[in-house]
């Protein structure tokens, strides 16, 4: 029969304790510390769904937004801790500030937009030129992922967004303080205002009609404001 032997208690008996000596100076891995979600649940994002005829737009500007929290008007990477909640807000109080009181957009309400059309018809003259037929699009089995859009913003810019959204009724609360996402509450959905709002400030971002402004003197925030070129 083989001899079975404890190699790790031959090895011990050897006395070489030189490589246990190495072993013991290596630092053991310890569990990953969980992470502290208070700020967070005390600072909660303002998330909007975008309506589906919005849905690329949307996207668009999710990546442009990303875009310029990462990288400097010439392409370099940012070098300080600037976030796409910092770029978010400062270009929503871009728009409130200098955009809508001197050219403020056109927010057609959904009803007046998507109105259903009764079709009715209208006699005339036949003519030599056949009209064609072109098949109808198929739908798609599967509707598209409902896109979301998040930022953390301060409650006044939230009141001017909700404010050109048109509210049809008060907000109402559930009895832990949150507010209750009613489907109908707005003229507007909130979500195509920010769509809106965010297409508008990138659009004069890229055309150089301001600039964000970041230094080491910024403590609870990044993006201080904006600046003429």
């Amino acid at each position: 029969m083989a001899d079975r032997r404890n190699a790790f208690a031959d090895w011990q008996a050897s006395n070489n304790h030189d490589a246990l000596d190495h072993l013991i100076g290596i630092p053991v891995a310890k569990p990953k510390p969980k992470r502290d979600r208070q700020w967070s649940k005390k600072h909660p994002a303002y998330v909007r769904k975008v309506p589906n005829y919005l849905r690329d737009r949307a996207l668009g500007v999710r990546e442009n937004v990303n875009s310029i929290a990462y990288y400097e008007e010439d392409g370099t990477s940012r070098k300080d801790s600037t976030t796409v909640d910092d770029i978010a807000r400062e270009m929503f109080l871009y728009f409130f500030d200098y955009v809508l009181p001197n050219n403020p957009p056109e927010f057609l309400p959904a009803k007046d937009r998507k109105g259903k059309m009764k079709a009715k018809f209208v006699k005339t003259e036949p003519t030599w030129q056949k009209r064609m037929l072109k098949p109808a699009p198929k739908k798609k089995s599967k509707s598209p992922k409902q896109v979301v859009l998040a930022y953390r913003l301060p409650d006044d810019v939230i009141e001017k967004i909700e404010e050109l959204a048109g509210p049809n009724f008060p907000a109402e609360f559930r009895e832990d303080g949150t507010k209750i996402n009613h489907p109908h509450r707005f003229t507007v959905p909130p979500g195509e205002i920010i769509v809106l709002i965010l297409e508008i400030a990138i659009d004069h971002y890229l055309r150089g009609e301001f600039k964000f402004k970041t230094g080491p003197d910024m403590v609870s925030r990044s993006v201080s404001g904006w600046s003429k070129p």
